[in-house]
C-alpha cells in the first residue's frame, strides 16, 4: 500500500499542472489586490495605463509631423508597435524586484519563484493586450 503523496512533492503531471495553475492563480490576484487596490477603479488602471502612454506617444509624433515622413499611418503604426515594446518593458520592470516583496510566499513549498515571476508577466500581458484591443 501506497502512501498518499502531499501536495508539490510528487504525483502525476496533471496534478502538479493544477498546483501551479492554483498557486499562480493566487500569485496574480495577490499581485492585482497589492498593485491596484481593492476599491474604486484601481483595477481599470491594469489597461488605462498602458492606453494613455500609446496614445500620448502616438499624439506627440502626430503633432511633430512624423505622419508626413512615410506611408504608413502614424496612429496605427504607433499602436501595434509601442505596444509590444511597452510589453516588453514593462514585464522586464516589475520582475526586476518580484522576490522581495514576496520573499516569505517562497516558505510555502508549492510557490516557486518562476510562479512569483510569471504571475507578474502575465498581468502585465493581461493589461497590455487588454489596452491594445480596445
Amino acid at each position: 500500500m501506497t502512501k498518499p503523496v502531499p501536495p508539490g512533492l510528487g504525483g502525476t503531471f496533471f496534478e502538479q499542472w493544477m498546483v501551479q495553475r492554483r498557486v499562480i492563480g493566487a500569485l496574480l490576484m495577490r499581485e492585482m489586490l497589492t498593485r491596484y487596490g481593492r476599491r474604486n477603479i484601481g483595477f481599470l488602471w491594469l489597461f488605462v495605463e498602458p492606453m494613455m502612454v500609446t496614445l500620448t506617444v502616438a499624439a506627440v509624433w502626430t503633432a511633430r509631423g512624423f505622419h508626413q515622413i512615410s506611408d504608413i499611418p502614424i496612429v496605427s503604426f504607433v499602436i501595434t508597435g509601442y505596444s509590444g515594446i511597452q510589453l516588453w518593458r514593462n514585464m522586464s520592470r516589475r520582475c526586476i524586484n518580484a522576490i522581495e516583496p514576496n520573499q516569505s510566499l517562497l516558505r510555502h513549498r508549492p510557490v516557486k519563484m518562476l510562479d512569483i515571476y510569471l504571475a507578474r508577466m502575465l498581468l502585465e500581458v493581461a493589461g497590455t493586450t487588454t489596452s491594445f484591443a480596445l
